[in-house]
């Protein structure tokens, strides 16, 4: 990843420390306590490692062979129909979250603190003041708890250590091509059998020709099954074996590498340079006798498979993983943009709406996308100033599309040159990169270097996505801690890097590949999907202002009056009957009431208000709403279709298997555990948030589910329309004491003290 710059600008809006009054000495409050988070060198940067991060191993390994298998030319139309609904709306969802809150996957849930597992507002006694001149400190939240956010790194987590491990393949293959013949290019080596044959139309091998050909195995197969993992020196994923001390060297330094990019930053060089790999691959196979029978097998439409539902399903769940959402990666890679970056950007202009009326006219920006803006922000696709999303989003698509002549340019070739047809050679994953293309690149004049330039490519693809896995658990962590981990942040990444080698021993073992196939089915299976639909639900259902007030409780007493916030959008604060108002003074989302104590206010919300006011956030961000595309595919369609592989996923499940090995009842058993773990986080942290509030159970929910007091934009500067506290109709100077837990009011920044809960709790009994 490329490094991060110090952002001097950043005034954050949360000190992300709890200070009781006995600290307030010993800090100083102007100090910019987020200038060490850091933002993007430059656009290119962020741009960059969104295309690494995506772009990664199954483009290459996964979507080829899910192309022909489901219906070659025609697996297009549902791959981009399911890119249209799910990927692209998906994927401007989370940099738009991410960029609006400059907060890592755990402290974004502010947004919604009952998807964080804590309450709205800490309990206890905390202030929060702003001195003349100075950044407002709110209060900030706690540790963080289960929730959607803990979900998120627990996959992402589990995905890191089994997808390191790939990369120490990579790294094997590629130290072994590093010769003037490749070990995998002939029999007759230690670790083959008597059924190695060298496929050359001779017939060498360790000994006679066995007589059942069928029966027979390559040199590439048995190199990787007999030497790379030494499978034979385990009997299951119960009895592992030991650690093999090659692949041991190469996860290390798989992971040194991780850990020194992290630092100084390649994204340059490791986003770009595989497409020069690829570029040279492709012109390679397409040259190739027989290159054009295996691209006629991948692209030849098969129009009949579009009336199977597994075909719309491989390709949802093509889009889904390939893109990379719901891991945390594209909200950490978005946090650190600057906060007006144009992170959406449309690919046509000036086309007419259903009236009749240009796009000038109507507000509406033309294009699938539906992007409602103001005529200031209309302009061509070409002129705007950025493309970020669509740039990632179909680049990933069209990689994976050239991917797959690439593969199978190759693969013709090594079918014509064997006498078999191309689907007896394809394979797909592990296979494809470790077994069956090394086998094809062995035919090839000058065979080691051609290999070396496939594992570089596998290798520089990998390392991308690794960087984001890396990146989003620091971010996410650190952001919850930042006083203490952001000045060790080199420090924290290594300790990870070397818990995560620690973890990952076990895949070094004879049986290694048996616990990499169960965490590949299962660490991010239906548990990604689940979390994904509830980011869906919180910011589309549940966000937004709701109750204000509770009925039938006393407010504190207020020297001047009561703030409260009241977006147009959900309905409008009105006093509860009965409270006198001595006076209202309104602004565009504020609303402020002076009067006696006693009162309490109301705050009604509408259906789906989520939705709208998360699109006023986009609007302030970006100058544009999201128009009725976004709108459908983040309400109804993009759940609905998350829903739909979650139930077949669910519906269709199968025991995993590696080769003819079938995995106990109790690996099974321990897979969907490991499953189930990350979904049950979620409804676990939200039981935590409500038992923290008061209440009934539904004032518990209310309160637990309104966006944190210091949820909002980092930056002072660009906090305006409902994120600006400021006391409208009073002009006094003094502390205005607000019952933070009981009415979820906020004062003004202007030499105010929040006081919470114990003075206020002890001034009621008093009083009674």
């Amino acid at each position: 990843m490329k490094k991060l710059q110090g952002a001097h600008l950043r005034k954050p809006v949360t000190p992300d420390l709890l200070m009781t009054p006995s600290d307030q000495g010993d800090v100083d409050l102007d100090m910019d306590f987020a200038a060490d988070r850091g933002n993007w060198t430059g656009k290119l940067d962020f741009l960059l490692s969104c295309i690494g991060y995506c772009v990664g191993l199954g483009n290459v390994w996964r979507f080829p062979y899910r192309a022909y298998t489901n219906g070659g030319g025609a697996f297009l139309v549902p791959y981009f129909l399911m890119l249209a609904i799910c990927g692209i709306p998906l994927f401007f969802l989370e940099l738009s979250l991410g960029q609006f809150s400059s907060l890592g996957p755990l402290a974004v849930w502010k947004i919604s603190p009952l998807f964080k597992g804590e309450a709205s507002v800490v309990p206890g006694v905390v202030w929060a003041w702003r001195r003349p001149g100075g950044g407002p400190h709110p209060l900030t939240s706690l540790p963080a708890r289960p929730g959607a956010g803990a979900a998120m790194l627990l996959i992402v987590g589990l995905v890191a250590i089994y997808y390191n491990m790939i990369i120490a393949y990579v790294l094997f293959y590629l130290f072994a091509s590093l010769t003037s013949s490749l070990p995998w290019e002939h029999c007759g080596n230690w670790w083959n059998t008597d059924l190695c044959l060298e496929h050359r139309g001779s017939q060498n091998g360790n000994g006679a020709l066995p007589l059942n050909l069928t029966s027979t195995v390559s040199p590439s197969e048995e190199y990787w099954s007999r030497y790379v993992l030494h499978i034979q020196g385990s009997r299951g994923i119960g009895s592992p074996g030991g650690i093999r001390w090659n692949l041991c060297l190469c996860l290390l330094l798989a992971w040194v590498i991780v850990f020194l990019c992290i630092l100084k930053g390649v994204v340059y060089f490791t986003a770009t340079f595989p497409y020069l790999i690829l570029l040279m691959l492709l012109v390679r196979g397409v040259t190739l006798p027989g290159a054009w029978k295996g691209i006629q097998f991948y692209l030849t439409p098969q129009f009949h498979h579009l009336l199977s539902s597994k075909v719309w399903i491989e390709a949802a769940l093509q889009i889904f993983y390939s893109l990379g959402v719901g891991f945390g990666g594209l909200l950490t890679f978005a946090s650190y943009n600057t906060f007006h970056q144009n992170i959406y950007r449309s690919v046509s202009c000036s086309l007419l709406d259903p009236g009749g009326r240009s796009g000038e006219e109507s507000g509406w920006l033309g294009g699938p996308c539906g992007v409602r803006a103001e005529p200031a922000h209309l302009a061509c696709a070409w002129t705007s100033p950025g493309r970020d999303t669509f740039i990632v989003t179909l680049g990933n698509a069209i990689t994976s599309i050239l991917a797959g002549f690439a593969i199978f340019s190759v693969l013709g070739y090594m079918s014509q040159e064997l006498g078999v047809p191309v689907d007896q050679v394809a394979k797909a994953g592990p296979g494809l990169a470790f077994v069956v293309y090394p086998q094809a690149m062995t035919m090839l004049p000058l065979s080691p270097f051609w290999s070396f330039l496939f594992f570089f490519m596998l290798l520089t693809l990998g390392l991308d996505s690794q960087f984001a896995f890396l990146e989003t658990i620091v971010t996410a962590v650190t952001d919850e801690f930042p006083y203490y981990l952001r000045p060790k942040k080199a420090v924290f990444s290594g300790l990870i890097c070397v818990a995560m080698y620690l973890m990952g021993l076990v895949l070094t073992t004879d049986g290694g590949m048996y616990w990499l196939v169960l965490l590949d089915d299962y660490s991010a299976s239906f548990g990604l999907m689940v979390v994904v639909i509830t980011t869906c639900l919180a910011v589309t259902r549940v966000y937004g202002e709701r109750g204000h007030g509770r009925r039938g409780r006393r407010s504190p007493q207020w020297e001047n009056g009561g703030l409260a916030w009241s977006p147009p959008a959900t309905g409008s604060l009105v006093p509860r009957p009965g409270f006198p108002v001595g006076a209202v003074g309104e602004e565009e989302g504020l609303l402020a009431l002076v009067g006696p104590a006693g009162g309490a206010i109301l705050l009604p919300s509408l259906p789906c208000a989520g939705i709208q006011r998360f699109c006023r956030d986009i609007h302030m961000m970006l100058g544009f709403k999201p128009g009725l595309y976004f709108r459908a595919c983040w309400l109804f369609l993009s759940p609905a279709t998350l829903l739909a592989l979650l139930v077949y996923s669910i519906v269709k499940y199968q025991p995993s298997e590696y080769g003819s090995y079938r995995f106990p009842a109790w690996a099974e058993l321990l897979g969907i555990l490991m499953g189930l773990l990350s979904c049950l986080m979620i409804p676990a942290g939200m039981l935590v948030a409500v038992l923290r509030e008061e209440g009934s159970l539904w004032e518990r929910l209310q309160q637990a589910s309104r966006p944190a007091m210091d949820w909002g934009p980092s930056l002072e500067e660009n906090r305006t329309g409902m994120y600006v506290a400021t006391l409208a109709g009073s002009q006094s100077p003094k502390p205005l004491m607000v019952h933070m837990r009981k009415y979820g009011g906020i004062t003004s920044f202007e030499n105010t003290a929040i006081e919470v809960d114990r003075e206020i709790a002890e001034e009621e009994e008093s009083m009674m």
